[in-house]
């Protein structure tokens, strides 16, 4: 009874703090991001390590020295949990912003935020505008030489069975010519479990797979690539 009175104050403390900050923040990413997008992400990315930090999260990133600090990538990662998007955002040591569904934007303050930080949303239901989205991102990439990361899956697991990859981030990769490389996530559906509200203390580590170099395949072949992306992951999480 007494554990769970105290996740429960845990819980409470920790979403008053995010929802709080968030407007905190997000005015400034609105702020700076209409002169300074630079500017805006750094804040996004010290909010992401404080909620780490407010939550009782230790990040550990693992297989690191496989990546070129200098290049811009696309990560694809493995989806368990609502906390991936924070980890990953505030802990990848690269200027990055994340491919989201397009609800995500239109939540007040926090999508404000993530829209002024210039991260990217794509409206699934409707093929047309998510190749709109797509094509937006190739040119963001490569006009402002940042790395992209996305959830192939497309929706978060309950079980932590890496689901089927949706290939468009895939098509990107192969069209705007940037090697993918592969993560896995492990931890955060410990720490929150797809449809809890409650966010525990613990450690998440990052693999880092081995860049996967889009000059191996034409466009016909994303799904190939996508494989390749989905078996390394599933290597990395055994």
């Amino acid at each position: 009874m007494f554990k769970k009175l105290i996740k429960i104050i845990h819980a409470v403390v920790f979403w008053m703090w995010v929802i709080s900050s968030c407007i905190v923040y997000s005015v400034f990413c609105i702020i700076f991001g209409l002169f300074a997008r630079r500017i805006s992400h750094i804040i996004g990315v010290y909010w992401c390590k404080h909620m780490a930090f407010v939550g009782g999260c230790k990040i550990h990133l693992k297989g690191i020295e496989k990546i070129d600090r200098k290049k811009n990538y696309i990560f694809t990662s493995n989806h368990q949990s609502f906390a991936d998007i924070p980890v990953l955002f505030g802990f990848l040591p690269f200027y990055s912003v994340f491919i989201a569904k397009q609800s995500l934007f239109y939540i007040p303050f926090f999508g404000w935020g993530i829209a002024a930080m210039g991260h990217i949303s794509i409206n699934r239901s409707e093929p047309k505008k998510a190749k709109k989205s797509i094509d937006r991102a190739i040119e963001s990439i490569k006009r402002e030489n940042k790395s992209v990361f996305a959830f192939p899956e497309g929706t978060r697991s309950r079980t932590g069975e890496i689901g089927e990859f949706k290939l468009g981030i895939f098509s990107m990769a192969i069209q705007a010519d940037i090697d993918v490389v592969p993560i896995a996530i492990a931890g955060t559906r410990e720490i929150m479990p797809k449809g809890s509200y409650f966010f525990q203390s613990g450690s998440v580590d990052i693999h880092f797979g081995t860049p996967i170099s889009s000059k191996k395949y034409t466009k016909s072949e994303k799904y190939k690539m996508s494989q390749e992306a989905r078996q390394q992951i599933k290597d990395m999480l055994k």
